[in-house]
């Protein structure tokens, strides 16, 4: 999110200034898309991540119970 932000702002100023041309415009949407598309896998790749470990700690605290019980 702070990636397309920052893309956002950016894009803004440079229009804003009038130093962006039609090319440089189409360069930072562009670019503004690909940072949009990382952030996107990037979080996903997170929350799998998270929903991995979440079922690695059920497992574990199973096995401790299954342990625990056995004494």
């Amino acid at each position: 999110m702070k990636a397309s932000m920052i893309g956002g702002a950016l894009l803004s100023l440079m229009l804003v200034s009038g130093g962006a041309s039609a090319m440089d415009s189409e360069a930072l949407n562009e670019s503004r898309e690909a940072l949009d598309q990382s952030y996107m896998e990037t979080q996903e790749a997170m929350e799998n991540r998270i929903d991995t470990l979440e079922a690695e700690v059920e497992e574990l605290k199973q096995q401790l119970m299954e342990a625990q019980s056995e004494k």
